[in-house]
């Protein structure tokens, strides 16, 4: 199996630096459009067995842009970006100015957010992306497979697969940010990380 994670492109929350979890459902701005289009240029979606994209707007939309009617696009709720409570829409240099144990030293937002934040756990995000791709290879063991969702559950499921779950091992991911792994013979494989097709 190959499995393919992209993260959408630019909403108007992402350019002026706000949290943008699952409780905002922002659609692309007009850069994260014309962006999404420049990209899927260099994209083919005869590769891809199988398409399955977050159902919020900004994912759902590129995911639209990319495929370009050649696929039928699965939603599934699993694929929503994490749930950061209160902080949601808020600016995230005053949010660490607030709550600097909140924050690791890279700037990303730690599990410690959680006791001012009041959304999603860490390991409650890494459990449903975890189990997204467990049930991808138990179902499509040899499909290739291309998926449109979030940074944060991108990273979640990059910790599924190489970390045990540790977030604080794994970067954060561009708008069109591509993840790639394989998975042979029982062990997944990172292919790229953060490779854009810009």
């Amino acid at each position: 199996m190959e499995i393919t994670l992209i993260r959408h492109g630019q909403t108007e929350l992402n350019r002026q630096h706000r949290i943008q979890g699952s409780r905002f459902d922002y659609p692309l701005n007009d850069q994260g459009r014309t962006d999404a289009y420049r990209a899927a240029e260099k994209f083919n979606p005869d590769l891809y067995d199988l398409v399955y994209s977050s159902p919020a707007k900004r994912a759902l939309e590129t995911a639209q842009i990319f495929v370009r009617g050649h696929q039928p696009i699965i939603q599934d709720q699993r694929l929503l970006e994490f749930d950061y409570g209160t902080w949601d829409g808020k600016e995230s240099a005053k949010l660490r100015q607030l709550y600097p144990d909140a924050y690791d030293a890279w700037g990303k937002i730690s599990a410690g957010y959680y006791q001012y934040g009041h959304g999603e756990t860490q390991e409650h995000c890494r459990q449903r992306a975890g189990a997204f791709l467990d049930d991808l290879l138990a179902q499509h063991p040899h499909d290739k497979i291309v998926v449109f969702s979030h940074s944060t559950l991108i990273r979640a499921a990059s910790a599924h697969l190489l970390t045990n779950g540790n977030f604080t091992q794994v970067a954060m991911l561009d708008n069109l940010g591509m993840v790639k792994f394989s998975h042979k013979a029982g062990t997944w494989r990172l292919m790229y990380y953060n490779r854009t097709l810009l």
